[in-house]
């Protein structure tokens, strides 16, 4: 069972469009992708929701890892949700949901969030050992009934990919 810090969800008879990430800092890139997923789960009738993972997986993985936040999950949460997003869970990210494998992950999106539209980055991995990539989403979506769509990525006036990465300076 994956713990949830914050869940305002509640079972969506039309199906959501979501999108998956940290989102520390809620910045350009963040806002640019949240607004697709507004407008996707819109033009197919369907809830938006974002899920935050936190703590980071990276300090997750090594906890010996310093990561600066630049925003607390309250303030993610409330910058998401005046973006227009529906719903907004927090999950952490623990031992539970590190050990999920892609399969597993996946499956729990579609049976509990009624998953119909998935938003990821080109470069996503998920599961356990990160097993799950673009490539392997995109087959198991066909076999799944469910959209993946692939967001570019939004760059700063010097061709940067915006991250929180780039923000904290790192």
């Amino acid at each position: 069972m994956l713990t949830y810090l914050l869940s305002n969800y509640s079972k969506s008879k039309l199906g959501t469009c979501i999108c998956l990430g940290k989102f520390d800092g809620v910045h350009a890139g963040h806002q640019k992708l949240l607004a697709e997923v507004t407008k996707l789960a819109g033009i197919h009738n369907l809830d938006s929701l974002a899920i935050c993972l936190y703590p980071n997986p990276k300090i997750f993985n090594n906890p010996k890892l310093t990561i600066k936040t630049l925003t607390n999950i309250p303030t993610r949460v409330k910058k998401i949700y005046q973006l227009g997003i529906n719903y907004v869970d927090v999950i952490k990210f623990d031992k539970v949901l590190s050990e999920l494998t892609a399969q597993e992950f996946v499956d729990y999106l579609l049976s509990f969030y009624n998953l119909r539209i998935w938003v990821v980055s080109s470069n996503i991995t998920f599961g356990k050992d990160a097993e799950g990539n673009l490539a392997w989403l995109q087959a198991y979506s066909k076999l799944k009934k469910f959209e993946v769509i692939v967001f570019g990525y939004i760059t700063n006036s010097n061709g940067d990919i915006l991250s929180s990465t780039l923000l904290r300076g790192v």
